[in-house]
């Protein structure tokens, strides 16, 4: 174990230092390797996944291992490179399938990542981070929200959790961001040119801009956009002319409709009078703030964020469509958190809750399978059903079933050494044997939850 974690230090530590003839003469400072590891437990309490698949008292458990090295060169540019290893299991479990229970592991390149400080090293006017690195935009949010990165737009499908279920709030970003620092710190704007990692079709450009506000005592005040899919790398695939991604306008009602099963048959080249096309292109909002009434109490029997309030909310899409994409209060979800106050018998204590008005099921089953920018999961497959289930979406979705939430709780007991708690139900997507994710999260309904504890160490 001891010459393979050298060796792997060995191997980051070059990677790193392979550019250093560009600088000339270089002065630079290695870091400490830190090790860190953690170890999940928990259970789906109720559940369900693809094919109404039962996983009710199914356990989840996964464990992680990490090793990061950083160098810094002449004071200005921080390397740092992350290397990690995860054993998982899969999600559901087949009694008469061995292959769904075996332990499965994957490893995973955690960062590998360059930022450079422009101006004053210990307050830089501007700052540009490359390479790939995990991005948290909102310093609140624990489990929902984040969602201008991590989010579809058409459809507007939301993801927590992934390969990391706790503390996972955030995005891979692989691309490159620059900081510009305002008013003394208390302005930051931060422009994005990223490649689509997760979201379908991959490989596409993504432009993104996010400003932070911090000028007043324990307030803090964030916007963004993100012009997805914006430089496609294959337009076809961005937006597919495909029968089943179309619409056209009804000559006989003046109305908007999705074609018939007759006309999805007719070949992709045979004209059909106003034919139009959904696209995975679209324009992301965000908006959130946070207010801090601890700033303002000043209780030593709280810790310094208790009492903490905090929301977020985006548009996931600013056009309207024909059909599936009507109304933009559709595609707008709300999240609003605290920070409850712990006596400082833990270090971080939260409730968390969300609302997305969508009368479309949460799922990405056409953009998995068939790279559609159209709801999944809705009426079967033929147009006909699924002009049927819009015509009737009034009737579809209750509205506890559009309400998640989440409870989050983090305690150090030492240096090194510290215990998190999560109880949700919110858009976590297992994966299955195969590593496929699953087209909806796992928490479906109001009633659907699971809770996880978590161990972590490190130096």
């Amino acid at each position: 174990m001891v010459i393979r974690v050298r060796f792997l230090s060995g191997a980051i530590s070059a990677v790193l230092i392979m550019q250093l003839t560009a600088f000339g003469e270089a002065t630079v400072k290695h870091e400490p390797t830190r090790i860190g590891a953690w170890i999940d437990a928990g259970q789906v309490v109720k559940g369900k996944v693809d094919n109404d698949a039962d996983v009710d008292m199914q356990v989840i458990t996964r464990s992680k291992v990490a090793l990061i090295q950083q160098a810094t060169i002449n004071e200005r540019l921080l390397l740092t490179g992350a290397l990690g290893g995860l054993f998982f299991y899969s999600l559901p479990v087949d009694r008469n399938g061995p292959h769904t229970r075996l332990t499965k592991f994957t490893a995973v390149l955690e960062e590998a990542s360059g930022k450079y400080k422009f101006g004053d090293l210990e307050k830089p006017g501007f700052e540009t981070k490359f390479g790939l690195f995990f991005e948290k935009y909102n310093p609140d949010a624990k489990n929902l929200g984040e969602y201008l990165f991590r989010s579809g737009a058409y459809p507007g499908y939301i993801q927590t959790g992934g390969w990391y279920i706790l503390n996972s709030a955030g995005y891979f970003l692989q691309g490159i961001q620059g900081n510009l620092h305002l008013m003394d710190g208390g302005l930051d704007v931060e422009g994005f040119l990223y490649m689509e990692r997760d979201l379908e079709p991959t490989y596409d450009l993504t432009p993104a801009l996010i400003a932070t506000y911090r000028g007043l005592k324990g307030f803090e005040f964030g916007a963004g956009a993100a012009f997805n899919h914006l430089i496609p790398a294959k337009p076809s695939i961005t937006t597919p002319e495909n029968s089943y991604n179309s619409y056209i306008t009804d000559s006989a009602t003046g109305k908007p409709r999705l074609l018939t099963f007759a006309e999805t048959q007719l070949p992709d080249s045979t004209p059909v009078p106003g034919k139009q096309y959904y696209t995975f292109q679209g324009t992301k909002l965000m908006a959130r703030a946070s207010l801090n009434l601890q700033a303002y109490l000043n209780s030593d029997a709280l810790n310094p964020e208790d009492l903490k309030i905090y929301g977020e909310i985006a548009v996931l899409g600013v056009k309207d469509y024909p059909v599936y994409y009507t109304n933009i209060t559709k595609r707008m979800p709300l999240m609003l958190g605290m920070n409850l106050p712990t006596f400082k018998l833990v270090d971080k204590m939260v409730l968390e809750m969300e609302y997305y008005n969508s009368d479309f099921p949460n799922s990405i089953e056409e953009v998995y399978e068939k790279t559609l920018p159209i709801p999944g999961t809705i009426g079967g497959v033929s147009t006909q059903a699924r002009q049927d289930y819009v015509d009737s979406l009034a009737t579809r979705r209750m509205l506890r079933n559009k309400i998640k939430w989440t409870f989050w709780m983090q305690k150090e007991i030492t240096s090194g050494l510290g215990l998190t708690f999560q109880v949700a139900s919110d858009h976590f997507r297992p994966m299955n044997f195969n590593l496929k994710p699953a087209y909806e999260p796992v928490t479906q309904t109001w009633n659907d939850w699971y809770y996880m504890f978590r161990i972590n160490f490190g130096f």
